[in-house]
């Protein structure tokens, strides 16, 4: 009788290696989804620096705070985040990183808003862990200041 072998994987063999893969996706999707998040509000980061820096300049043009039809540069779309239904700029003067009068600009999408003034980058959200999913926590500075629970800075300037 002659005796052949079947080449190929065993049932239990290919068992493992889908557990395997399993594992390995389980702990890799959720930080590539982060990374993926991080990397959307990036782009948002250029335009309120420009946005925060233009009302400065009108403020100090104008004498008082303008509105972002005054300001010398063009506003481009906002674009909602994925999940997201809302996207609004603004600008105004604040008391963030301890300087009354800064002036800074913000976009809001809801229950999350990131901001920028010459103190620095924030975060802010309500109680809900969007900083967080964005990877966006850094120092928390306050909790219940401009309708936000949560506010972190990301990269301040001062102390």
């Amino acid at each position: 009788m002659k005796n052949t072998f079947k080449h190929g994987f065993t049932l239990v063999e290919l068992l493992v290696v889908v557990l395997i893969i399993g594992i390995l996706s389980s702990v890799a999707l959720p930080q590539y989804q982060k990374a993926v998040n991080k990397s959307r509000v990036a782009g948002y980061w250029p335009t309120l620096k420009n946005l925060s820096e233009a009302a400065s300049i009108c403020k100090l043009e104008k004498g008082s705070t303008c509105n972002l039809e005054e300001l010398d540069i063009e506003v481009p779309t906002c674009k909602s985040l994925p999940g997201k239904s809302t996207c609004l700029y603004g600008i105004g003067a604040s008391s963030y990183g301890g300087v009354e009068g800064t002036t800074m600009a913000w976009v809001s999408f809801g229950d999350i808003e990131l901001g920028v003034s010459s103190s620095g980058r924030y975060c802010a959200d309500n109680s809900t862990g969007e900083c967080n999913k964005y990877g966006l926590t850094g120092r928390h500075i306050s909790t219940g200041l401009y309708s936000c629970s949560n506010i972190y800075a990301l990269d301040s300037t001062s102390n």
